[in-house]
């Protein structure tokens, strides 16, 4: 806190402490500013939520809707795809299967999940992806 004194050497009056409390003057301006800065955007917090959001599933059905497109127009991506997209449903179904059925430890069951889909998968690439792609070649 700055202090007035009277300066009895050269008359008149000295101020002390005023550095201090400009700085902590701009510091306490600064933090209000900043609280009221965060206020509004707390306020704005849900607009901008939404229009990210709607950025977002934008986006996502814009990769879709191409991704789906290219599935019907080109007989190799949908065929390759479904090889690919075949190995983690085959998981999800084998684990809830171990899950629910056989009754084992999650662990258990994911080890079981892997080992059956990843051999499913490969039956499934072997005995009907590869026939497929072979006759897309023949044409």
């Amino acid at each position: 806190m700055a202090r007035i004194s009277r300066d009895n050497f050269h008359g008149g009056y000295r101020v002390t402490g005023l550095e201090h409390d400009i700085a902590r003057a701009r510091a306490n301006a600064q933090y209000e500013q900043d609280m009221s800065d965060i206020g509004g955007r707390v306020v704005n917090a849900p607009g901008d939520a939404f229009v990210g959001a709607v950025r977002t599933t934008g986006g996502i059905a814009a990769g879709g809707v191409g991704f789906g497109v290219r599935m019907v127009r080109d007989l190799r991506f949908r065929y390759i795809m479904q090889a690919v997209l075949h190995f983690p449903m085959a998981f999800i179904v084998v684990l809830f299967l171990a899950n629910t059925r056989m009754s084992l430890a999650f662990g258990q069951g994911a080890l079981v999940a892997l080992a059956v889909a990843v051999v499913w998968t490969a039956v499934y690439i072997v005995l009907r992806t590869r026939p497929k792609l072979r006759r897309l070649n023949q044409y």
